[in-house]
């Protein structure tokens, strides 16, 4: 017994094999490339940025999106899964205990008929409860525990992720929505403008005022204009689907708000550093634990060339007399140790190892190529922010200018002074010009939602999972 109780404590003590697991160094630029629209020092990561937006139509879409979202959802439940499964990597270190009952009757006639009470039937009563162990020796469980306390960790990052991507997808549908919902009065109002010119214009054909050819031009042009309208309402139901689906809603109705025109932006954005941007993105963290569990699983591979050892108790009750079962003649007890491991397996256990370490090279890189990823869409969302800015500007002002040409053009037309074709193409500039402007505004605002996801921010820390 005394042997037994120093050998467990030695085995205790025991090293742990496999690599020692070190982040990975990552280089980081002193400041992001095209940040003159950011406010450098803070951090957006705590921030609830769809609130900026101050369109509550908006807000209600995000808050039954998180709450309702199937997808979502199903994340969460990994989350929970991933809980129990490091629950049961604890407990596999720990002692197995059970129990057992057993009763026979065996007839040992053949076999031990010249041994002394041999040739007659016996029968034979057990009940024990036994304990065993498997001492840690080389470190297998302890790696089992963090690679699954990792894991557990990467699905609450992903779960993280799809939080954020949620929101910034549920906001970009909201405003490719208004986009298109604007377009459509352009639309409507171009058609209604286009039919009035058709009607004056297919009234002087007949008086033989103008030439055929303006008819048919100005007819065309009504039917490019309906054409239009049937296009955008086709995309407005199927924005109005994908968001119904997004918030965990049969396809329906959505609810407006404002317009994108009158929607706020910030006038500067709390960016941060470069060197926090890996510690708020929630792919990047996943990605980082992703590769510590590989490297326990190093750990774990190389754990199973080395000898194992078990411990074993059981104490119980036999005999071959029911009666006399639950007397204490009956009582037995084994202690037992052993030791098992390979000796030649044709490489296997050495290939088992070599695969985990290349696996460990793939995490690595993938790890790698999330954080490029991570700092281009930093930097894509950025330049949007700023580049958009100035084009919607502009683009905001030519419609300014063409509605002038176009009622300088219609004047010259009705006074005789020009033909159709100038205010033709007047007319097209305009609805150019208004459509052009729409789409601006939609992709300035989806730039910001597209930056907030690419620093990792919007995660309230008032959710809780």
């Amino acid at each position: 017994m005394r042997s037994v109780i120093i050998i467990s404590i030695v085995l205790l003590a025991g090293c742990m094999v496999g690599p020692k697991y070190q982040q990975p160094v990552v280089t980081t630029p002193a400041q992001y490339r095209d940040s003159q629209y950011t406010k450098a020092g803070d951090t957006i990561s705590y921030l609830a940025w769809w609130n900026l937006f101050k369109d509550s139509a908006l807000q209600q879409l995000i808050r039954e999106a998180v709450d309702s979202n199937k997808n979502i959802r199903t994340t969460l439940a990994r989350v929970e899964e991933s809980r129990l499964a490091v629950g049961f990597a604890r407990t596999s270190s720990m002692p197995s205990i059970g129990y057992g009952a057993r009763a026979g009757y065996y007839d040992l006639s053949n076999n031990n008929a010249n041994e002394v009470g041999g040739g007659s039937p016996r029968a034979a009563y057990n009940l024990f409860a036994s304990a065993s162990w498997e001492p840690d020796f080389w470190g297998k469980f302890r790696n089992e525990k963090i690679a699954a306390q990792s894991e557990m960790r990467a699905t609450e990052d992903d779960y993280r992720s799809m939080y954020i991507t949620l929101i910034a997808e549920t906001a970009m549908q909201y405003f490719l929505m208004r986009d298109l919902d604007e377009r459509l009065e352009i639309a409507r109002n171009t058609l209604k403008s286009r039919e009035a010119t058709f009607t004056i214009i297919n009234a002087r054909f007949e008086k033989g005022e103008v030439a055929e050819m303006d008819k048919l031009q100005a007819e065309g042009q009504v039917a490019i204009a309906k054409a239009t309208i049937a296009n955008l309402t086709r995309n407005i139901r199927q924005t109005e689907n994908a968001l119904s689906v997004l918030t965990g809603k049969m396809p329906g109705d959505i609810r407006r708000g404002l317009l994108n025109a009158d929607q706020h932006t910030p006038p500067e954005l709390p960016v941060g550093l470069p060197s926090t941007l890996l510690s708020q993105r929630p792919d990047v963290r996943a990605a980082e634990q992703m590769l510590q569990a590989q490297f326990a699983r190093i750990g774990i591979a190389q754990a199973l060339r080395y000898p194992s050892i078990d411990l074993m108790a059981a104490l119980g009750l036999h005999s071959q007399d029911f009666s006399k079962l639950f007397t204490t003649n009956a009582i037995s007890s084994v202690l037992s140790a052993g030791i098992t491991g390979p000796i030649f397996e044709f490489g296997r256990n050495k290939k088992r190892v070599e695969i985990e370490k290349k696996r460990s090279e793939q995490f690595l890189l993938q790890y790698e190529q999330t954080v490029l990823v991570a700092f281009k869409d930093v930097q894509d969302g950025l330049i949007g922010i700023e580049t958009y800015k100035t084009e919607r500007e502009n683009l905001e002002h030519l419609v300014l200018t063409t509605r002038k040409t176009y009622d300088l053009a219609y004047a010259r037309y009705e006074a005789g002074y020009s033909n159709y074709l100038e205010l033709l193409d007047a007319e097209r500039m305009l609805f150019d010009a208004e459509n052009n402007a729409s789409v601006i505004r939609r992709e300035q605002l989806i730039s910001f939602a597209q930056l907030y996801k690419a620093l990792g921010g919007g995660w309230d820390n008032s959710v809780t999972f």
